[in-house]
């Protein structure tokens, strides 16, 4: 990462740049930050093609990469979400690295990825002639420490409540996080954003709104999990999406509440896959359940979606009556 920002900051860049990983985040801040300082201002227009998808053309993106720059140090190509550096495009991903020693020093070549396979020819030819940058998922405390830079610029400061409110409400999804920054800076009038401010403005992720259901379920509260169940119906969610989300929630909480038994909730969190803070979130519903209770559950919500692809119950209607099972109404 050093070595990146210096490239940057220096204007001296490699002839390939690889940024992927969960985070796309920071994979687009970083791309940005690339671009911005490569490819003269009011150029752009000439200078940068982009390539996008699974179809997009190799042959066309080599092409474009050894034109010459135009009123500008570099020009630059853009492949983003090609799937070149995994499996399936194995004859393309041999071209590009091909390619690879002959970019022209005018030219980059941005390479924009969720995951990546490193074994892959195209990826070690990449880190030979460039620079493969992984991002992954940033610790909740860097996030902490992230928005806290975030409101001092603005001459603001984040009550750790409120900061709290703010990843747990979107998931810790940096650019959730930051749209929801934001709308709070144009919000709050006083100098410090209190958790009040967070939860009169910012809007709940689809996981938390799952996470408020099933806790509503959990709590046999029925009115209150079809009210949270209805209002995302309002806000045009899928009820397939719904039910997939629940029984999502409702594995996670069995596997939390199966490993804290063995483990620490670091521990879970690292064998999930999880930020700490939803294991603790995920282990604090897991006491409304039992394991057996749990797997009755997720047996339920099987039922549900077997009723809606084999017709016999519309999917809203299944979804509402997987509610009223699941808080033992029915």
């Amino acid at each position: 990462m050093k070595e990146l920002k210096a490239d940057i900051r220096n204007k001296d860049f490699k002839r390939i740049y690889l940024l992927y990983g969960e985070e796309r985040f920071l994979v687009e801040h970083y791309a940005k930050s690339i671009r911005e300082a490569a490819v003269d201002p009011g150029m752009e227009q000439m200078n940068v093609e982009v390539f996008a998808g699974k179809t997009g053309d190799v042959n066309a993106a080599i092409e474009a990469a050894e034109a010459m720059a135009f009123m500008s140090d570099y020009r630059m190509v853009v492949m983003n979400d090609t799937g070149l550096f995994t499996a399936g495009r194995k004859d393309d991903s041999e071209k590009l690295a091909a390619f690879l020693p002959d970019i022209p020093d005018t030219t980059i070549i941005l390479c924009l990825e969720t995951g990546v396979d490193r074994r892959g020819r195209l990826y070690k030819k990449a880190t030979e002639h460039g620079r493969a940058i992984e991002f992954k998922r940033v610790p909740e405390k860097d996030l902490t420490g992230w928005l806290d830079k975030i409101f001092a610029k603005e001459g603001k400061k984040l009550s750790p409540r409120a900061a709290q409110l703010l990843i747990g409400n979107t998931a810790g999804d940096m650019q959730l996080l930051y749209n929801e920054v934001q709308k709070l800076v144009a919000y709050s009038s006083g100098n410090t954003i209190e958790a009040s401010d967070a939860e009169a403005v910012c809007v709940k992720s689809l996981e938390t709104r799952i996470f408020d259901l099933v806790a509503a379920v959990g709590n046999k509260d029925s009115r209150r999990a079809l009210e949270i169940f209805n209002n995302m119906l309002l806000m045009k969610e899928s009820p397939i999406m719904v039910l997939a989300m629940i029984a999502r929630q409702l594995r996670l909480i069995l596997q939390c509440k199966h490993l804290s038994g063995k483990h620490a909730p670091g521990e879970v969190a690292a064998v999930l896959g999880l930020r700490g803070f939803m294991v603790s979130d995920y282990l604090r519903q897991s006491r409304n359940f039992t394991e057996d209770g749990l797997i009755a559950a997720l047996k339920s919500t099987l039922d549900a979606d077997f009723c809606i692809k084999t017709g016999k119950v519309g999917d809203k209607l299944a979804v509402e009556m997987l509610i009223l099972v699941l808080a033992g109404v029915v």
